[in-house]
């Protein structure tokens, strides 16, 4: 969708990049006009199933996902983020998750690095990032039984969270753990007065 790939260019992802992340199949695009994005819901997918699944509540006019139009899928495919692309007012929430918040992943080398957010994990291939990056939907959104953090054994992983009270903390936690399944953790920082790595590359793009 126009609209989604004009957002994200606006958050320092070029079209090419998005483009990428569809074929790769670790994002989807709804239309980013409400009306065409329920009219593609229904054709595509149909009320019975967006019901059933959870996504269409029974007492609602419409999916709020129509609002959402960009959206993130976990590697294992069991989870989906959908996003605004524009501001959010207080009562309206940014992202809606489905399913259990596991990562997204874009497939690099050998090495790893661990974003907070999938913006992030975009940012950080554009920052010319050639690890694999796993893009967890939430500083604390991991689990020590997952197979994904336990497939980390032997690998040099490079934790780049937030730069806030949870970020720091989960850094903390996680540098931590990761020797207990064999990994080598690294913590990477922004540099001061950048919240994340999309500052940080916003802040490049700027300059």
């Amino acid at each position: 969708d126009d609209g989604v790939a004009a957002y994200l260019a606006g958050r320092g992802i070029p079209r090419e990049l998005t483009e990428q992340a569809i074929f790769r199949k670790v994002m989807v695009t709804l239309p980013s006009d409400p009306n065409v994005a329920l009219r593609v819901l229904l054709d595509g997918v149909g009320k019975d199933l967006l019901i059933e699944s959870g996504i269409w509540k029974k007492d609602s006019k419409t999916p709020a996902i129509i609002y959402r139009p960009l959206v993130f899928v976990s590697d294992a495919k069991d989870g989906v983020e959908f996003r605004l692309i524009g501001d959010s007012s207080v009562s309206q929430a940014k992202a809606i998750r489905y399913g259990e918040p596991s990562p997204c992943v874009w497939r690099g080398n050998e090495h790893v690095m661990i974003t907070e957010g999938f913006i992030d994990m975009l940012s950080a291939v554009v920052l010319g990032s050639e690890r694999t990056i796993f893009g967890i939907p939430g500083a604390h959104n991991w689990q020590a039984d997952a197979k994904w953090i336990n497939d980390l054994h032997g690998k040099h992983v490079l934790i780049a969270l937030d730069n806030d009270e949870a970020g720091e903390a989960a850094k903390a936690n996680l540098k931590l753990f990761l020797p207990t399944v064999g990994a080598y953790p690294k913590i990477y920082n922004p540099p001061d007065g950048l919240k994340d790595l999309n500052d940080q590359l916003r802040s490049f793009q700027d300059c």
